[in-house]
């Protein structure tokens, strides 16, 4: 048996042990599970790269071997012999590497769409799932893959977009949220801005704002006008440990038709990341409206069409920063951009 050992990005590196860990050399009860060679089966893309990338040991190259990961040299009974074919070149390296992480990613993408459309769960949750799950939560940033997560998502939703939009146009003649849909994928390619307080998404799809700021999603602007806190408002009291956050938001429609609106299309969070229940819906998802000031729990809004309202939610009594977003949402089951609009909201 012969092994090589190189270095490639460390998360990377934990996920091929967790990944692979039935496929671990077991040579002594006292080496560490992360320093065990992977043996890989020939039905894996990795071992058909180690033994297409693998050449002969250069002269005067050291034979010491440094890195975070270990593989079993193939061994096929034609082909490479792998007591002379066992050297990787950096370029070879970095192939292999960029191999796991396609590997990786098209497990991570494909496990966050199924628990989102299979089970509800949110992608967040998800992420947090898959990464502790193959020991990456010490060696990667859950945000760095879900930025590269909405990225890909970004670009599967223009293709989809195009093609759906395209087949409507031929369906539904003179139909305007198509021509819309189909102005809208073509420039939706824009990076951030912060011009005159506009906030676009940039090429992740995200989008930060503070209070102020006109954001600019796909189908609207939105802009958090005022926020503050209170015990009491119209009458109702929010339950035990909690108090009111109220929210003035403006809403214009910029798309060619006529969009619906939603209470829940606004949530609100506070805290830190590291808790996912610490967000909440508008309290009219609740059956909640006391007052007419209050945005409906749904109404609609004509071309061009702008409606100011006020958003009421529940948050722990304790808080004082906080943020309201918006995730965009297509009709072909699909998400879009993420919008942020951070702020400290003082009792009134």
């Amino acid at each position: 048996m012969v092994t090589v050992t190189f270095a490639i990005k460390p998360y990377l590196a934990r996920y091929m042990y967790v990944r692979y860990g039935q496929s671990l050399e077991l040579q002594s009860h006292n080496i560490p599970p992360s320093r065990l060679p992977i043996h890989l089966s020939h039905l894996t893309p990795i071992y058909h790269f180690l033994h297409q990338l693998s050449v002969p040991h250069p002269q005067g190259v050291s034979w010491k071997e440094t890195g975070n990961i270990t593989f079993v040299l193939p061994s096929p009974r034609q082909g490479k012999n792998p007591e002379v074919y066992n050297y990787f070149g950096q370029d070879s390296i970095f192939i292999i590497e960029k191999e796991i992480e396609v590997e990786m990613k098209a497990e991570l993408y494909s496990f966050l769409l199924e628990n989102k459309f299979k089970n509800g769960v949110m992608y967040i949750k998800s992420m947090h799932e898959f990464v502790v799950k193959y020991d990456m939560a010490e060696s990667v940033e859950e945000e760095s893959l879900m930025r590269g997560f909405q990225r890909w998502r970004k670009k599967m939703k223009k293709f989809v977009g195009i093609i759906v939009a395209t087949v409507l146009a031929f369906s539904l003649v003179g139909c305007g949220p198509v021509d819309s849909a189909i102005q809208n994928i073509a420039s939706s390619g824009s990076n951030t801005s912060s011009k005159s307080g506009v906030v676009t998404a940039d090429d992740d799809g995200y989008a930060e704002g503070r209070m102020g700021d006109v954001m600019r999603t796909y189908f609207f602007d939105y802009t958090v006008n005022s926020a503050y806190t209170c015990n009491d408002y119209e009458g109702y009291t929010p339950s035990e440990g909690n108090k009111l956050l109220v929210a003035e938001i403006t809403v214009k429609n910029t798309d060619r038709s006529t969009v619906t609106m939603y209470d829940t299309d606004f949530q609100i969070q506070w805290g830190d990341d590291d808790n996912d229940d610490a967000y909440a819906a508008p309290i009219t998802y609740y059956g909640n409206t006391v007052s007419d000031e209050q945005l409906p729990e749904e109404y609609d809004l004509g071309v061009n069409e702008e409606k100011t309202g006020l958003l009421v939610y529940e948050v722990p009594e304790d808080s004082k920063d906080y943020s309201i977003s918006y995730l965009e949402q297509f009709s072909n089951d699909t998400e879009g951009d993420v919008f942020f609009v951070f702020f400290t909201a003082k009792d009134k």
